[in-house]
């Protein structure tokens, strides 16, 4: 072409777009930035252009969930440190070729700060004015008439589940719109950042277009959408839609089914055992019903370990440890001896004969399978829902009720295999309950035995008061129960062992991934029990001058400190969780309970709607509706 245009073949197109900041979680729980500017959205669908080999790419695909944060003009010098690195351990060999090196820590490279974002699990970026939380939706491979380079990029659909602005942003006088004079996002153009004009060009035509006009491309009439409908002020109509909605009555009464049926079923099941059912253990199951999938599991666990161990250290014969692995197996899941009942005459005499046995058996299997049936599909709708709408479509009372029919369906399982007399399910030996540290009274304690727990009414417990088997009790009752749908005591532990390791990585520059550090943590730990134990030499004796005895002196000191230090940073997150339990086990599953029924009574339909997202917690299932006719 001649006069004004001619031919060119640019290595890249960056005609000018807005850089963007994504924020993704490694697989180590911790937060990786890629600074990218192929990006651009469509209603509420972003596209993300990326390298297929990128770790923001990986964490991607792997999570399904990302922030898409959005720098403004200013905060280029936030970029620079992070833009030639990459969080893949292991740089690829074009990056390299590019300068790239490896940077575990993005934020404090660049100096940003991270903020929890309230949908997704990666965070936020606090200094960015607009940050949008996302759900990957759609990818496709580019380059795909390129065999050679197919795949090599990828294009990445995400919604866009929730936005933040800065408030300076907003355009004054309506909720949801942005006033593109106070925005000045700053533009990559071929490698180099620049920004907007402070003003606009000329006035635009499509201005004057009312912007709420788009929304047909957005919300669906079909699936309901949690995030495109979010406002910044509480809007006084009912911005749901029309439609059947759950209500309070409603989630009131299932929660108090859900709690009677399980309730139930555990005391059948204790009856069905012979176990006494006016001690603490129908409130411990109330209270926390996944307790008996905690003891069970642990008690399990206990009996298979402690055959193993015998195997290994017991000369005794194969078959006395078999013996012994049945009959714990019996004391786990089996029923006591029932009491001699005695006729009006005082004779002794049994209770009923054989055939009223067999009805009374054959009615107990009927309302077992009942109630199963029950919990069977409280849990199968949960799931649904979940899938359906997120976790944010589930409230307290949806928590609440998979809780009891997780512990439930529990019970039923163990009852009907008690009822069928299946292998492991006969008679528990008649043992003397002795709190100790052996596999026989921990079975007894993981059993659920109503011994177990002497000194329930005591609120604090100590060396001197209370019982040690009366405070584990309560421990394994706290460690079992959840808040929301999730476990408190073990979030704790992850997120304090999560910022160790990310302590030690910061200080130490490590470049290892969180399973490998607490692997070398754990082979110190082992090395330092191990080697002195092996050591056969003459030590100390060997060395005949002070010069040589004090730098040993010196190592051997800097060891134990050493070993000391880490342990007590390994165990004090352990002990922070298990102290509180221990000390006052009643009041911490009482404390626990108190706000999770301050949060029942705070979300919908206890409180008012405040925003689309809040509608998935009020939709109601059809699926649900027979399910719940059929009981």
């Amino acid at each position: 072409m001649t006069g004004t245009h001619s031919i060119i073949t640019p290595a890249i197109m960056y005609w000018g777009t807005p850089v963007a900041l994504i924020t993704t979680s490694n697989e180590d729980g911790t937060a990786n930035i890629g600074p990218i500017s192929s990006v651009w959205w469509l209603g509420h669908r972003c596209l993300l252009g990326l390298a297929s080999g990128s770790q923001t790419t990986f964490n991607l695909f792997r999570t399904k969930h990302c922030v898409i944060n959005l720098p403004s003009a200013d905060m280029a010098h936030y970029i620079n440190p992070i833009a030639k690195t990459t969080g893949t351990p292991t740089v690829p060999p074009g990056k390299q070729d590019r300068g790239y090196t490896h940077c575990k820590d993005k934020f404090a490279a660049s100096g940003l700060t991270q903020h929890a974002s309230d949908l997704v699990q990666p965070p936020r970026i606090s200094e960015c004015p607009v940050q949008m939380e996302a759900e990957l939706t759609n990818s496709m491979d580019l380059m795909q008439d390129v065999p050679d380079r197919k795949g090599l990029l990828v294009a990445i659909e995400v919604k866009i589940l929730r936005t933040h602005v800065r408030n300076d942003l907003r355009m004054e006088g309506y909720a949801n719109r942005i006033d593109p004079d106070r925005w000045s996002p700053l533009i990559m153009s071929f490698q180099e950042f620049y920004g907007l004009a402070p003003s606009k060009v000329a006035e635009s035509r499509l201005g004057t277009i009312d912007e709420e006009k788009y929304r047909a491309f957005t919300r669906s009439d079909v699936v309901k959408q949690g995030g495109d409908m979010d406002t910044f002020v509480t809007m006084e109509t009912d911005i749901c839609p029309d439609g059947d909605t759950r209500t309070e009555k409603e989630m009131v009464v299932k929660l108090i089914v859900a709690q009677f049926t399980a309730v139930v079923a555990f005391c059948n099941w204790q009856s069905l055992r012979n176990e006494r059912l006016d001690t603490i253990e129908p409130v411990l199951f109330f209270l926390s019903p996944l307790i008996v999938v905690a003891q069970t599991a642990l008690g399990v666990a206990i009996i298979n370990l402690s055959f193993i161990f015998d195997l290994a250290q017991s000369p005794k014969s194969f078959h006395f440890h078999l013996e012994t692995y049945a009959r714990r197996w019996n004391t786990l899941f089996g029923k006591k001896s029932s009491p001699p009942w005695r006729t009006p005459t005082g004779s002794l005499d049994a209770r009923k004969s054989r055939f009223g046995n067999a009805w009374i058996r054959l009615g107990r299997v009927i309302a077992i399978f009942a109630t199963l049936f029950q919990f069977v599909a409280t849990i199968f709708l949960y799931w649904r829902r979940k899938d359906l709408h997120g976790w944010e479509s589930l409230t307290v009372v949806d928590h609440g009720t998979l809780e009891l029919a997780v512990g439930g369906a529990t019970v039923s399982i163990l009852s009907l295999a008690l009822l069928l007399k299946l292998p492991g399910s006969g008679q528990m030996p008649d043992t003397l309950y002795i709190p100790e540290f052996k596999p026989d009274p921990a079975v007894i304690f993981c059993r659920g035995d109503s011994r177990r727990c002497p000194s329930w009414y005591q609120i604090l417990y100590a060396s001197d008061i209370g019982s040690a088997t009366s405070a584990s009790t309560w421990l394994i009752c706290v460690l079992s129960s959840t808040y929301k749908g999730e476990s408190i005591p073990f979030n704790f532990l992850s997120e304090l062992y999560e910022a160790i390791y990310t302590e030690f990585a910061r200080v130490f520059s490590l470049q290892i991934s969180m399973p490998v550090f607490y692997l070398c943590v754990a082979v110190f730990f082992a090395a330092f029990f191990i080697i002195p134990n092996m050591y056969n030499g003459p030590g100390f004796k060997s060395l005949h001058t002070l010069w040589t005895i004090i730098p040993a002196l010196l190592v051997v000191i800097a060891v134990v400190i050493t070993f000391f230090c880490m342990f007590m940073l390994m165990i004090m997150p352990a002990v922070l969780v298990l102290i509180p339990s221990l000390i006052s086990g009643p009041g911490s599953i009482l404390t626990m309970k108190g706000y999770e029924t301050r949060a029942l009574f705070s979300q919908p339909p206890f409180t008012p709607v405040l925003n689309e997202t809040d509608c998935l917690l009020l939709w109601k299932d059809s699926v649900a509706e027979y399910l719940w006719s059929l009981v």
